[in-house]
């Protein structure tokens, strides 16, 4: 028990609530791909702080569509 959490245990939620219960994703061929271009973006996106989310997903698209050009971005 966590008195910073009002008595809850936080790793009792995990095992007993959160894991069994999350969702998994298949990976693809691309996800290297779209972990290289997020990796490279991050920096310019915690630096110019006029990008905003559209613009931050434009740009991450754009980039993952040079890097995977028989991709299907959506």
């Amino acid at each position: 028990m966590d008195k910073f959490f009002g008595g809850q245990s936080l790793v009792k939620y995990y095992v007993e609530e959160a894991a069994p219960n999350a969702g998994t994703v298949s990976q693809t061929k691309y996800d290297a791909i779209i972990n290289d271009v997020f990796q490279a973006l991050t920096p310019k996106f915690m630096s110019d702080t006029s990008i905003d989310s559209a613009k931050a997903l434009e740009l991450f698209k754009e980039e993952v569509a040079l890097k995977a050009p028989d991709a299907q971005i959506q």
